[in-house]
């Protein structure tokens, strides 16, 4: 099992990440899209996607865990919604509950260029070199988990999580911007990644890494082995 941590900038990264990983993605799509109509049903469904309750925050994380349970690979997006200006936001606590109690390792990804492809509100894409870069797996300390994991090690965990990302995707300054917690709202979750679900700390920012180096282990250098630490994809 493996759990991607993605960056989210734009509708199409779901595909340029199924085109790039070697191993088939299993995501999570709120029910109003996934039944949305026969051919949105049926186009999620060919893609292996799993519907979800928006707002059900536990049910997307025993979603995630079963899909893992599996064997298999999820992605999520942290954010919980697509950037409206492809700067990255806080992720949100159901990263670190996932990894906790499923113990599967979390691959941090960093996609760069998808938003200058196709961000948000446009109707069609863009040409663009769009660049997938790839960071050491992490597992969630004493994973896994029957119960509710220590808050201190689920905090540390997502804001390491969160520091990796923007440093694959190239937005290192990000990690002391989103450090001063602005009040405004990042906007309304969208249905994407697992991680989407409503919570009080949704719109914080991420904070600076302050703690140990990243963690990692034989079982997420095997997940994540023979796939190379950067993919480049042409749209």
């Amino acid at each position: 099992p493996l759990l991607l941590a993605v960056n989210h900038q734009s509708f199409l990264d779901p595909w340029f990440l199924a085109f790039s990983f070697p191993r088939p993605i299993r995501y999570l799509m709120t029910s109003k899209w996934y039944y949305k109509s026969k051919a949105w049903n049926f186009f999620f469904r060919s893609w292996g996607t799993e519907p979800v309750q928006e707002g059900n925050s536990r049910g997307t994380i025993n979603a995630v865990c079963n899909i893992l349970g599996r064997g298999e690979v999820s992605g999520i997006f942290p954010e919980g919604k697509i950037s409206d200006d492809g700067r990255i936001a806080r992720f949100r606590p159901g990263l670190a509950r996932m990894a906790a109690f499923s113990g599967a390792p979390v691959l941090p990804l960093g996609i760069r260029g998808s938003f200058t492809a196709f961000p948000r509100g446009k109707r069609f894409p863009r040409p663009s070199r769009i660049k997938i870069h790839v960071g050491e797996p992490l597992v969630f300390p004493g994973a896994p988990y029957e119960g509710p994991p220590p808050r201190d090690l689920s905090d540390a965990f997502t804001r390491q999580v969160c520091e990796a990302v923007c440093r694959l995707a190239g937005q290192e300054e990000r990690i002391a911007l989103l450090d001063e917690r602005p009040g405004a709202s990042h906007g309304k979750v969208a249905g994407q990644g697992g991680a989407g679900a409503r919570d009080s700390a949704s719109t914080a920012p991420c904070a600076r890494v302050r703690d140990p180096p990243l963690l990692t282990g034989s079982r997420a250098s095997r997940a994540t082995r023979g796939w190379p630490r950067s993919r480049v994809a042409s749209v």
